[in-house]
């Protein structure tokens, strides 16, 4: 148990370890506690490109079978987005364990680097599987609700045009007194 003394100690020195106050400091440190980046609350890391994430987006985005419209939809591309950049990832992180592995086995035929890079790093491996899974469900389920959303907003686009014609063709036969309007193009 500590003494009055050594918590009055510890409370002094608490009282000067504040952390860093410039915010050149608070930029370097920010990343300390960081490990894969799988879940980190930044989307793009230090070491990618915010343009490369933008165009990854973009690219996303009109790829779909119709462009997102609405907060909604936009959001649900957002997520898209974010999981699958966290998927791209996880294939540069297993890259990094099989590499870092090659360097420190020495290992002559390529079998065996790969068995010794899996070996090496397997609880690593476990644990970035089970992200890639959580991930590759979440992409299915945003793609499901997004694809719903979209195929809903089509359908309801298409029946509004449909009651938008049988409007008009309504007044045309209440102008024509009920005989139905001929196309002088057919005749």
């Amino acid at each position: 148990m500590a003494t009055k003394n050594q918590i009055a100690a510890n409370r002094l020195n608490a009282l000067r370890s504040t952390g860093p106050r410039t915010e050149e400091g608070k930029a370097i440190t920010r990343y300390n506690a960081l490990t894969h980046g799988l879940l980190a609350s930044d989307i793009v890391l230090r070491d990618e490109n915010r343009v490369d994430f933008d165009k990854f987006r973009d690219q996303l985005g009109s790829s779909l079978p119709v462009n997102p419209e609405g907060q909604v939809e936009s959001e649900l591309l957002d997520q898209l987005t974010l999981r699958m950049w966290r998927l791209r990832r996880c294939a540069k992180i297993e890259a990094g364990i099989f590499n870092n592995a090659f360097r420190e086995e020495e290992v002559v035929r390529a079998h065996d680097k790969w068995g010794a890079a899996f070996a090496h790093g397997a609880a690593t491996f476990a644990c970035i599987s089970r992200y890639e899974a959580q991930m590759d469900r979440s992409v299915l389920k945003i793609l499901g609700e997004l694809r719903r959303l979209q195929e809903e907003r089509v359908r309801k686009a298409a029946a509004d045009l449909d009651r938008l014609r049988d409007g008009l063709e309504r007044r045309q036969r209440q102008r024509t007194g009920g005989a139905i309007p001929t196309d002088p193009a057919a005749d």
